[in-house]
């Protein structure tokens, strides 16, 4: 007729149309990239738009809708039409084809039936189904060897998706790390915050909106950077005499840790007999305790001092001198160290961190620290093979700390719940892993753990799946009080093996 009606503008639309009740389904993709759909009425000369929703979850691209009685199939989507307000987002991928109880949605190149075997999946190269009416399934792809398939039935190509356990222990066992503050990514002193936080010596403040926060600019006590310091060298009891002070009384919280640092001469207060827990501490009084705290375990005097033209010759002097001399302490200018200013959280990390590296004597051997990882991934892996979980408990505790134990923890309580459903685990490791040591010092070191590649074989009544997995990486290693290493946090290398590969059927 000449008469143009404007329906919307849209992003990378699809568009399906109800003849039976003469209604328009318009899909696609909003500004922030969820799924939207626009439902039009046919009114004979104009549409009426009846309902815009916009669903939840991030999508990259629509697929064809389809419609099956009174359900809309869209991208991940399956919507009640007939007036029910019953929407179902359980499928991760978009439809390719729908007919009764069975859809089929295509994950890759992977062709996945949802209902009724949540976890079938046909072959690896499939790239397009149609559900015929005697209800055989005739698979093609599109790709060479551009072959086609006709199974007699959904139990022809039902594989175990490992996928949808995974799925399902994450969404009901989330993981809450509180190993990632998101105040200090972009900081300057992230890798010395997020070494300290890795190894259990600096814990963040659980905020209000579930994250843990570090707050790396904030000002630090003197109780406070003494606990940072005790932690650090590991000292669990007083070593002789502790000094008493007036304004440090039991039943504080940093009672002990006062204690313990007078007793071992780092910690000294004011000459009128108070320690002052609460006031902030100085840059140069932190300089000072460090100096003490690490006097027999590093060699001042060495390299070449930072001449600061705000330090005075006075009691801190000489400490502010031998730290700087070794690159442990640093100006706020090239030329001020600015000794009488408030330190941060990230300073004081920073200033420890520089000490624990720089520590020498009782250097252990290579040979040590090799043993150490390779007993740890063989005695895990042993007990993996055997599916003994208390001994995988055990070794755990016995070889992680920090962050590392908790991503090792989470990896055995997913086994474990693999096993409560009724999924057996079988593992084994290819030949070749191999340790090369990066960096030594008497309490800390990296290695670089190569070929550590496993086929994980994964059953569940004649269901079967098979997958690669890669833990290769650097690990970081700290010596405990006890004398023992152990591993607190892991960078793993992303090579292909890390991705699952599904096993091959003959058909």
């Amino acid at each position: 007729t000449g008469d143009i009606q404007t329906l919307g503008t849209y992003n990378q639309a699809v568009l399906l149309f109800n003849e039976k009740t003469q209604t328009l389904y318009v899909g696609d993709i909003s500004s922030n990239y969820k799924m939207r759909l626009t439902t039009l009425k046919d009114q004979g000369d104009y549409f009426i738009k009846k309902d815009v929703t916009e669903f939840e979850q991030t999508v990259s691209r629509l697929g064809d809708m389809i419609l099956d009685d009174c359900y809309l199939y869209v991208e991940r989507y399956q919507i009640d039409i007939s007036g029910k307000p019953v929407i179902n987002n359980t499928f991760r991928s978009p439809i390719v084809e729908v007919k009764g109880d069975l859809v089929i949605t295509e994950d890759g190149d992977i062709l996945q039936t949802i209902a009724p075997y949540s976890e079938g999946k046909m072959d690896h190269f499939a790239s397009e189904a149609k559900i015929l009416e005697n209800g055989k399934i005739l698979v093609y792809n599109r790709i060479p060897p551009r072959t086609m398939y006709l199974y007699d039935s959904i139990h022809d190509f039902i594989e175990l998706d490992m996928e949808y356990f995974s799925y399902d222990y994450i969404e009901n066992h989330e993981l809450n790390s509180d190993y990632f503050p998101p105040d200090i990514s972009d900081h300057w002193a992230y890798e010395n915050l997020d070494d300290f936080i890795s190894a259990d010596l600096l814990a963040g403040i659980k905020s209000g909106d579930g994250n843990v926060y570090v707050y790396p600019d904030k000002t630090i006590t003197r109780a406070e950077f003494t606990a940072l310091l005790v932690r650090a060298l590991d000292l669990k009891k007083t070593n002789g005499a502790p000094k008493q002070f007036t304004d440090v009384k039991q039943g504080d919280w940093y009672y002990n840790i006062v204690q313990i640092g007078s007793s071992y001469g780092f910690v000294s207060g004011f000459d009128d007999g108070r320690f002052l827990p609460n006031e902030k501490v100085k840059r140069d009084q932190m300089a000072s305790m460090i100096v003490r705290a690490f006097a027999s375990r590093i060699k001042f005097g060495e390299g070449t001092p930072k001449n600061f033209s705000d330090v005075p010759n006075y009691w801190a002097k000489q400490a502010i001198t031998d730290a700087s001399a070794l690159g442990i302490v640093a100006g706020k200018t090239p030329t001020e160290f600015k000794p009488n200013l408030s330190a941060t959280r990230a300073e004081a990390v920073v200033m420890l961190y520089r000490a624990l590296h720089k520590e020498t004597g009782n250097m252990p051997s290579i040979k040590e620290i090799e043993e150490a990882v390779f007993n740890f991934r063989n005695s895990l892996d042993q007990a993996y093979t055997a599916q003994d979980f208390q001994k995988a408990q055990r070794i755990i505790d016995q070889n992680t700390t920090g962050y590392f134990k908790e991503e090792t923890q989470y990896e055995l309580d997913v086994f474990k719940y693999l096993l409560q459903e009724g999924v057996s685990i079988s593992q084994t490791r290819n030949q070749g892993m191999d340790v090369n040591l990066v960096e030594v010092s008497p309490r800390y070191a990296i290695v670089e753990l190569l070929d550590a590649q496993y086929d994980y074989t994964f059953k569940k009544g004649s269901l079967q799946s098979y997958s690669l997995g890669d833990v290769s990486g650097v690990l970081y290693l700290r010596k405990m009080a006890d004398g023992t290493w152990k591993i607190y946090n892991v960078y793993y290398y992303e090579t292909e093996a890390d991705t699952e590969l599904l096993g091959q059927r003959e058909m």
